[in-house]
């Protein structure tokens, strides 16, 4: 882990960033959050959706040429190990940022990347004003939420769906 490199993500990273993070979801279904199933990504709790491949390749497209958010790789050696999506949202109060997606590929997770994925997005939200901030876990994954919670996150509500 010596020659570690965070990057933004470019258009060119999507295929990739995709077949990541639906490989991910497929293997991890707990990842699923009332996010994932709002846009179409999720067909329900711990259920991936038949089309939501291509709803989260155009998700990550969105959001890497918005103003707005920002999507930081992490990489040793250019083979991908983690990402995180960032955006800064404004709902009347003071502009808030999300942490839209922290994800870290399984083979890599405990040597510090989800760390310093989240160390990048503080450092960014900062250099944007952005004093709080956000993030939803799907209600099953039960190793982010000590990761989010060692890190200084607290719990703050519960999301409820009825179809």
């Amino acid at each position: 882990m010596n020659d570690l490199k965070i990057r933004k993500a470019h258009l060119d990273d999507i295929d990739l960033l995709t077949s990541i993070f639906w490989k991910n979801l497929n293997e991890h279904p707990e990842y699923i959050s009332h996010g994932e199933i709002q846009m179409g990504v999720g067909a329900d709790l711990n259920i991936p959706a038949k089309n939501g491949r291509q709803m989260w390749e155009k998700y990550i497209k969105s959001k890497i040429e918005s103003e707005f958010a920002h999507v930081f790789i992490c990489e040793e050696n250019k083979n991908i190990l983690g990402f995180t999506v960032l955006s800064i949202e404004d709902d009347g109060a003071e502009p808030f940022g999300v942490i839209c997606d922290l994800l870290v590929l399984s083979d890599s997770r405990n040597k510090g990347i989800g760390s310093l994925l989240l160390d990048t997005a503080f450092q960014w939200f900062k250099s944007k004003e952005i004093k709080d901030f956000y993030l939803e876990s799907g209600k099953d994954n039960a190793k982010a939420h000590a990761f989010f919670e060692k890190r200084g996150f607290q719990q703050v509500s519960h999301i409820y769906h009825k179809k």
